[in-house]
């Protein structure tokens, strides 16, 4: 089944269709909401509410180029006001760091399990989370960062460099670089 037809069947919400969906990407969102929450009822929470988000929006949708791709911005985005209303302290730093490339980065995580890195990524405090998983693992930019969750470039940027170091010195502990 396309995108075109599988979008077809959710817009007159047949159960076949909306359940075929649901089992192509599901785990693949889940792991999405995973990465940007501390644990596995936050990430249930941003999980369904997303969900229910996706299946509103496709009874209006007309056309998309990728089914995947829109659903995953509707996540990300899902996952971003989850943060909003949950956030207790977000760090705002004004200190304007240039970021420079980490040397490495590459070699480090292909010693870890999809498991590991979760792990790690998810020990982050919040903000640095957020910033790490929207610049390193989606690509966005330092700009749309900070649109996103309502921070300037520069504090994006601090919490990326922050979230690095905090990441390297998990790294070390688990001996996976020296």
């Amino acid at each position: 089944m396309t995108d075109q037809e599988l979008l077809e069947g959710c817009k007159v919400k047949d159960p076949r269709a909306q359940k075929l969906l649901f089992q192509i990407y599901s785990r693949k969102l889940m792991g999405i909401c995973k990465r940007y929450t501390q644990n596995r009822e936050d990430a249930e929470d941003v999980f369904q509410e997303a969900f229910v988000r996706v299946f509103k929006a496709l009874t209006t949708i007309q056309k998309v180029d990728s089914l995947e791709v829109w659903i995953k911005k509707i996540v990300i985005h899902t996952a971003i006001n989850y943060f909003h209303r949950h956030k207790k302290h977000y760090g705002h730093h004004n200190q304007d760091f240039l970021l420079e490339p980490t040397q490495g980065d590459d070699l480090i995580l292909s010693k870890l399990s999809n498991e590991e890195l979760l792990e790690v990524v998810q020990s982050l405090p919040d903000g640095y989370r957020m910033v790490f998983n929207l610049f390193v693992i989606e690509g966005y930019a330092h700009k749309e960062i900070a649109q996103f969750l309502g921070i300037s470039e520069s504090t994006s940027k601090t919490q990326l460099l922050k979230a690095k170091k905090m990441l390297k010195k998990k790294f070390k502990k688990l001996e996976i670089i020296r």
